[in-house]
């Protein structure tokens, strides 16, 4: 690979070692990879998602305490379950706390693009052997 391919190549390896790095750290701390789904609602203490745990197929309803997250990113973080108001269920996925700083729980948030040069690293990997 030359030019830009090869330079792609190496941001997308150093991005992938990265996140590697993270969700090994996080699930050390007995913690999990969350992917955002879709947003649904914005609120003054936090929002509201549907998401999917890492390795899991189906989807889940989350509450992230005081954080603006974005659909389609990964979020490292330890989370507890309980009841939702909003839904009216007793599996949702709380993120954070009411009485904790904004972010408390939070490992590490991989952006869309990064989970993007992630995915493409690995997809190069497996094209190349």
């Amino acid at each position: 690979m030359f030019g830009w391919g090869a330079r792609r190549a190496g941001r997308d390896a150093e991005i992938a070692a990265w996140v590697d790095g993270q969700r090994a750290s996080t699930y050390a701390s007995r913690g999990q990879a969350v992917l955002i789904l879709q947003i649904y609602q914005r609120v003054k203490r936090g929002t509201k998602a549907y998401v999917q745990l890492d390795g899991q197929p189906w989807t889940r309803d989350a509450f992230f305490w005081y954080m603006d997250i974005t659909a389609g990113s990964m979020v490292l973080v330890r989370t507890s379950t309980g009841w939702g108001p909003h839904t009216n269920r007793d599996d949702v996925l709380w993120i954070g706390s009411e009485n904790l700083p904004a972010g408390a729980g939070i490992f590490a948030v991989i952006t869309p693009g990064e989970l993007k040069r992630w995915k493409r690293h690995y997809r190069r990997l497996a094209r190349n052997g």
